[in-house]
């Protein structure tokens, strides 16, 4: 699945990330871990989230959240949610309809 994450700290791109789960088989590579490996910061807004277009189709994850995850790596991350949720949407929609996945 395209899903990338991308940093900025005043407006500047400071890290930038990709979905390499399957690429890399490393369950750790979602795009908005890569995206703060490659930043190094202690925070992150996504944009939306999964569960915000789970009836829209695609695969089904379970259970995954990104605290689960970080909770995982025994460090604390600030997580800020729903930043551009309806342009998210689009854009899943969008992929969906075009790949037929």
């Amino acid at each position: 699945m395209p899903v990338g994450s991308v940093i900025v700290r005043n407006g500047e791109v400071i890290g930038v990330g990709r979905n390499r789960v399957n690429s890399d088989t490393d369950p750790t590579a979602h795009a908005e871990v890569d995206a703060i490996r490659d930043a190094g910061c202690d925070g992150s807004v996504l944009g939306s989230r999964y569960v915000d277009f789970a009836n829209a189709g695609g695969q089904v994850y379970g259970e995954f959240s990104v605290e689960r995850l970080m909770g995982l790596t025994d460090r604390a991350l600030d997580i800020e949610t729903g930043a551009q949720l309806e342009g998210c949407g689009k854009l899943r929609h969008d992929w969906l309809a075009g790949s037929g996945s």
